[in-house]
C-alpha cells in the first residue's frame, strides 16, 4: 500500500462511519488527498461518506474554471461536492494571505455542521514553511509548534493525515495515477512570504542538509511536547487564582514570576477568546496592574478588551457604544400585551407588561403602572438624578449608588433604565427607585431582563 494511503488509513482509524469533508482547491495536494479516500472507499478498507468543500475565492481570473474542474473531478471519484463564494477586500491593509485563510475558514464553518471531521492536503513541506514563517515572527514555542496532525479549530476537528509526507511524494503519487489537478499561478508569486519560503529559503538549504524538512518537523513537534507542559502547569496555575470565564484576581497573580505570569495570561487569552499577546502586550498588562487602585486602565489586544477594576483583571469583548440608544412605548399604551425589546450589542431581552410570565435566569421587577399620559422608555444614559433605591433609607445620585453596587465603570454604560417620562423608575437587574413601588394588593407592571453575562 502507498505511504500516502496507509497515512490516511493510520490518521482515520478512530473516526469510523464519520462524514468527512476534505478541503479541496484541486491543487495536487488536495487532488492526491481525495483521490487517495476514494480509493480506500472503492476498496472498502473505510466506509466513512467523503464531502469535496471547495471554496471561490474570486482572487484568480480563471476561479470559475477552478470550481467546474473540482466538481468535475468530485463526480468522477464519486464524491459528494460542496461549495461556497467569498469576496475578498483586496484593498485592505491586511495581508491578502491572512483574509484568503480567514474567508476560508468562516466559509468551512458554513458548509459544515459543529463536530465535523475536515481533512486538509498538508503535507511535510507546508510544516517547515509554516516553522520559519514562525521563526520569522519571533513566535514562542507555541507558534514553532507549527501544525498538529489533529487539533481542534473552530468547534471542528481538524485532521491532516498527509503533513509526515513529502511534497516531492505526494507529486509522484499524483504522477503515477495521472491525476489531473489546479496549478494556481498565485504559487509561484515570492512576493507572499509563504512562496518566497517554498522556491527561494528550502531549495538552498534543503541542498546543503536533504533531511532538512524532517529536522524541521522533528523541531516542531518538541515544541508542540513542551507547549502541552506549559498549558499543564498554567492550568494549575489558574486554580490557585480566583477567577472565572472573564477575569482573573490581581493579588496572587502578581505573585507569580514574570515567566509563569505571561505563561498564565497566554493560556487564559487562547482558551477563552482565541487570541495570543505578544511580549510588550504582556507587559502592557502587568505595568498596568501596578498602578494606582483609583485608576482604571484598559488595554486593547485586537478583539479583546483587557480592563482592572480594584483587584481584578478583566478580559472583555469590545462594547458598542450604545448611549444614544433607546426604546419609547406609546403614551396611551395601557401594556395590556407584553412588549418583548432587544437590546442593542446582545445585552439580552426585556419583557415588559401587566401580565409577563417570569423567566428563569432574569432579573424581575414590579412597578407601578404609569400614567395614561406618560411615555415608558428603555435607555442606557442618564444625568445623575437622584434616586431612593428600594433597599435604601435615602435619597442619593445615581452615580453614587451604582459605584456603591460595585458596577464596574464599563459596566455602568451597559446597565438598563426604565423611565416614565424623564423620571427614572428602576435600574434593571439592581433596583426599583422607593416611589414607582406598586402597593401590594394594587395592579403591578412586571419587567423580565435576561442578560448575557458575556455581554456586560
Amino acid at each position: 500500500m502507498h505511504i500516502i494511503e496507509q497515512s490516511l488509513l493510520d490518521n482515520l482509524h478512530c473516526y469510523a462511519d464519520k462524514t468527512i469533508y476534505v478541503a479541496y482547491s484541486g491543487g495536487v495536494d488536495s487532488q492526491a488527498l481525495l483521490f487517495g479516500l476514494s480509493r480506500l472507499k472503492q476498496q472498502q478498507l473505510i466506509t466513512n461518506q467523503i464531502i469535496a468543500c471547495h471554496i471561490h475565492h474570486g482572487l484568480s481570473k480563471n476561479a470559475d474554471s477552478w470550481q467546474q474542474f473540482c466538481q468535475q473531478q468530485a463526480v468522477q471519484l464519486g464524491v459528494e461536492f460542496i461549495t461556497a463564494r467569498v469576496d475578498i477586500d483586496i484593498e485592505s491593509k491586511s495581508s491578502l494571505e491572512a483574509l484568503a485563510r480567514e474567508a476560508r475558514y468562516q466559509s468551512i464553518q458554513s458548509l459544515t455542521p459543529a463536530s465535523s471531521i475536515i481533512l486538509t492536503g498538508h503535507h511535510l513541506d507546508d510544516q517547515t514553511e509554516t516553522f520559519l514563517l514562525a521563526l520569522k515572527r519571533g513566535a514562542g514555542v507555541a507558534g514553532l509548534s507549527a501544525m498538529k496532525s489533529s487539533t481542534m479549530l473552530f468547534e471542528r476537528q481538524v485532521v491532516r493525515p498527509l503533513l509526515d509526507v513529502s511534497r516531492k511524494t505526494i507529486e509522484l503519487y499524483a504522477s503515477s495515477y495521472e491525476l489531473e489537478f489546479i496549478d494556481d499561478e498565485s504559487n509561484i508569486d515570492e512576493n507572499f512570504d509563504r512562496n518566497f519560503i517554498r522556491h527561494s529559503v528550502i531549495p538552498v538549504i534543503s541542498e546543503r542538509w536533504p533531511s532538512f524538512t524532517k529536522t524541521v518537523a522533528r523541531t516542531a513537534h518538541n515544541c508542540q511536547q513542551t507547549q502541552i507542559l506549559l498549558d499543564d502547569l498554567a492550568s494549575k496555575d489558574l486554580e490557585t487564582i480566583e477567577s472565572t470565564d472573564e477575569s482573573l484576581s490581581v493579588e496572587p497573580l502578581l505573585s507569580l514570576s514574570k515567566e509563569r505570569f505571561n505563561n498564565l495570561v497566554i493560556y487564559f487569552l487562547k482558551r477563552r477568546f482565541g487570541t495570543t499577546p505578544s511580549s510588550s502586550q504582556l507587559e502592557q498588562i502587568k505595568q498596568q496592574m501596578l498602578s494606582p487602585l483609583d485608576r482604571m486602565p484598559e488595554i486593547v489586544l485586537g478583539d479583546v478588551v483587557v480592563r482592572r477594576f480594584k483587584q481584578t483583571l478583566y478580559f472583555t469583548k469590545h462594547f458598542q457604544d450604545i448611549s444614544d440608544w433607546r426604546w419609547s412605548s406609546h403614551r396611551d399604551d395601557a401594556f395590556a400585551d407584553t412588549h418583548l425589546i432587544t437590546l442593542p450589542d446582545n445585552l439580552g431581552e426585556v419583557g415588559i407588561g401587566l401580565s409577563v410570565t417570569p423567566q428563569n435566569n432574569a432579573a424581575l421587577h414590579q412597578v407601578r403602572p404609569p400614567n395614561s399620559n406618560q411615555q415608558v422608555s428603555i435607555r442606557f444614559s442618564h444625568n445623575n438624578p437622584k434616586c431612593h433605591p428600594e433597599n435604601r433609607a435615602h435619597r442619593t445620585s445615581l452615580k453614587k449608588v451604582l459605584k456603591e453596587l460595585n458596577i464596574a465603570p464599563w459596566q455602568r454604560k451597559r446597565v438598563p433604565f426604565v423611565y416614565y417620562d424623564e423620571a427614572l423608575v428602576a435600574v434593571l437587574g439592581h433596583f426599583v427607585c422607593k416611589e414607582f413601588k406598586p402597593d401590594e394588593n394594587s395592579t403591578k407592571l412586571t419587567i423580565n431582563y435576561s442578560f448575557s453575562q458575556d455581554s456586560r
